[in-house]
């Protein structure tokens, strides 16, 4: 269904099946959807650098004491999380170069949520 601002809208119901190519459409899709997620800024936690080689900086100015942190590929799959409860730094050298979306949550709500990007050494 394409809605009033030219969007291409999936509703339902799909069952597919690997090399089904309606399912590589899905997919093409979804990375689309996915890379243009919208990203929601807060003061309480800075992440830098961004773009990174090895590693980010999670840097929590706030007294709230736990946050869960989620780094996610573009496909959608969870790589990384943690529950952070002070300023810390993250080793992600072993992902591969490209985009990512860290996303950090209090009590199951997302207050950040920001696009990163891994580049080679």
């Amino acid at each position: 269904i394409v809605n009033q601002k030219n969007e291409l809208v999936l509703t339902g119901y799909f069952k597919f099946q690997a090399g089904d190519p309606w399912y590589s459409f899905l997919v093409s899709v979804a990375d689309t959807a996915f890379t243009s997620i919208p990203e929601f800024e807060s003061n309480l936690v800075s992440i830098y650098p961004n773009p990174f080689s090895d590693g980010i900086f999670v840097n929590i100015l706030s007294n709230i004491h736990k946050f869960e942190m989620y780094i996610y590929d573009i496909s959608g799959r969870l790589l990384f999380n943690s529950n952070l409860k002070r300023s810390q730094y993250i080793d992600l050298s072993g992902f591969e170069a490209g985009m990512y979306v860290v996303s950090f949550r209090l009590n199951s709500n997302i207050f950040k949520q920001k696009r990163i990007i891994k580049t080679n050494k």
